[in-house]
């Protein structure tokens, strides 16, 4: 491989912003089937009981929690990079969206707090 297709292959990398969210959908998927496994054994074992496993509510009431926070998870990433976005283009002016693109994806807090807030 020449040169130029690793640089060409190492910059599409540095600003992909779905890398890091995919990765961390595999992490999340990993760290679920562990997770179920682990309560399958805690309920056959009888550590747990199952009408009052988490926080002393039933499953309906865990099920509900669960579900407000991964909507106010979302909510803050849709609210956080339109912020975002907003802010660099008042402050870029006249840039371009291409300009504004490189600086959002080149940058590894952003794409990391991306990761974040897609695993659930």
């Amino acid at each position: 491989m020449d040169w130029n297709r690793r640089y060409v292959i190492r910059s599409y990398i540095r600003s992909s912003l779905w890398i890091m969210p995919f990765f961390a959908l595999l992490a999340f998927w990993a760290t679920s089937r562990i997770t179920y496994g682990i309560g399958g054994w805690l309920l056959r074992t009888g550590r747990i009981d199952e009408s009052t496993a988490f926080m002393g509510v039933t499953m309906v009431g865990a099920r509900s929690l669960l579900e407000t926070i991964v909507t106010l998870n979302l909510s803050f990433v849709v609210f956080t990079f339109g912020s975002l976005l907003v802010a660099i283009q008042v402050a870029g002016g006249q840039y371009t969206p291409r300009i504004i693109a490189t600086t959002l994806l080149r940058d590894n807090t952003i794409r990391f707090t991306v990761s974040y807030f897609i695993f659930p």
